[in-house]
């Protein structure tokens, strides 16, 4: 699983930051597809990549990007921060 791979998930909260809103887009869409909840996942695993991300300062990064320039961006981030308040840890 790519959230074992520190330097992976280490350049996807660093492209959180990017100057193109393009590149921003696609580190948040990240961070939504590592906390999807689906129905075949086991919630365990869901809780231990949700408290990862919470400890890499991802929360935090996106609630700073709640005023990015980029609509686009913005609702992608609300989705995020959607999903990683949605299940109690």
């Amino acid at each position: 699983m790519l959230m074992s791979r520190p330097n992976i998930v280490n350049s996807i909260i660093h492209h959180l930051s990017h100057e193109a809103p393009k590149i921003r887009v696609a580190a948040v869409w990240c961070i939504i597809n590592w906390t999807w909840i689906n129905s075949d996942d086991d919630e365990d695993a869901l809780v231990e990549r949700i408290n990862r991300l919470r400890a890499l300062g991802v929360e935090r990064k996106l609630q700073a990007m709640e005023k990015d320039p980029s609509r686009d961006v913005r609702d992608r981030v609300r989705t995020a921060l959607d999903q990683l308040t949605s299940i109690d840890t």
